[in-house]
């Protein structure tokens, strides 16, 4: 009679149905960790491929901005494109190098008429 009693036991408290069944014998502190957990998960996900995208949009520009450098004779022409290529870091390294380079052209002659950067 015991083990009967503990077979009917253990059979009621058993929950079947996969994640539908084991949510729909959670509830308070548990389920409110469960939605925070998910709610965490998913913002890590839009974290993820925000980065992602980032990331390629900068290589595809960091691309195409060597293949100008590499092509152009001036680096006024260069300059110009960089406006298009902000995901770029190599567009900051260029336009810092441009107005020094610029900046020392201006100490070196006076008299020459000085470039204004956008």
């Amino acid at each position: 009679m015991a083990s009967t009693t503990l077979s009917l036991l253990a059979q009621t408290t058993a929950f079947t149905g996969g994640v539908r069944g084991l949510l729909s014998h959670v509830s308070g502190v548990p389920l409110a960790v469960l939605v925070i957990l998910a709610v965490f998960s998913l913002v890590s996900w839009a974290i993820i491929l925000y980065k992602g995208i980032a990331l390629r949009r900068a290589y595809v520009q960091s691309r195409t901005f060597l293949d100008v450098f590499r092509k152009s004779t001036k680096f006024s022409e260069v300059n110009s494109v960089c406006v298009q290529l902000q995901a770029s870091p190599l567009v900051g390294v260029f336009q810092a190098g441009y107005q020094e380079v610029n900046a020392a052209a201006a100490r070196a002659n006076p008299r020459a008429t000085p470039r204004v950067l956008p």
